[in-house]
């Protein structure tokens, strides 16, 4: 949730300045500091030319240098906005950032170019956001779950093995048929799984079919995500 953290920051400096100012700003006066020349054992500190061969040592820094440095860029609650954020516990991701940068999260039935390629490249099935979990391509052994998922909530962990799903030997198509079946059913996903040399059968409660995430465009709003987006040079 870090990236949706400054994605809010900087669409916050982008709405408040009118576009003249960004995150961009505020990392060159936050990070382009001067560090100080290492002192000599004796004598001044060294300054010209052979200044620049000393070693160059760690620049400390605080919340309130933060702050500081955020309210030059964009003056604006930037304590309450970080307090907010980093201990309050509102339901769901901070999207803030994403509709402020004109854009929203939808979920699709399809998985798109997107995650279809990120699954050619990790070799998993994504179902993280549907039952709750990744599944190799080539053992069937779970990849990935996630926190507070259908899947974690039944007890299901990394390293598990699918060997049946609803009664049949597992397939990639069958878990997939499985989950739409439980949405026009309402019956629970059935799974026999393997962790370690135990079995047991688990059933998920899931019923919203699949889904993957997706952005979609807000209309009638300024679309800060794509400028953001842009590359650098």
């Amino acid at each position: 949730e870090g990236e949706l953290l400054w994605l809010d920051a900087d669409t916050r400096i982008r709405e408040l300045t009118h576009g003249r100012r960004s995150l961009d700003d505020f990392a060159r006066a936050f990070f382009g500091v001067a560090v100080p020349p290492t002192r000599p054992a004796s004598g001044p500190p060294e300054t010209g030319p052979a200044a620049a061969d000393q070693p160059w040592g760690p620049v400390t820094y605080t919340r309130e240098d933060v702050l500081r440095t955020l309210n030059d860029v964009a003056p604006f609650d930037w304590a309450g906005f970080f307090s907010e954020r980093l201990h309050g516990h509102g339901p769901g991701a901070p999207l803030d950032g994403l509709t402020r940068g004109g854009w929203k999260l939808v979920y699709v039935d399809s998985p798109s170019d997107y995650v279809k390629s990120r699954e050619e490249q990790r070799k998993a099935l994504d179902f993280i956001f549907s039952l709750g979990f990744a599944v190799s391509l080539q053992s069937a052994v779970l990849t990935e779950v996630r926190w507070g998922s259908p899947a974690y909530d039944v007890g299901l962990t990394p390293g598990t093995a699918l060997i049946a799903v609803n009664g049949r030997e597992y397939r990639q198509e069958r878990l997939a048929e499985a989950i739409l079946t439980a949405r026009l059913s309402r019956q629970p996903v059935e799974l026999l799984v393997k962790n370690q040399d135990r079995y047991r059968i688990v059933r998920i409660a899931y019923f919203d079919g699949p889904k993957y995430p997706q952005l979609q465009r807000l209309e009638k709003t300024a679309d800060r995500l794509s400028e953001i987006m842009k590359p650098r040079t």
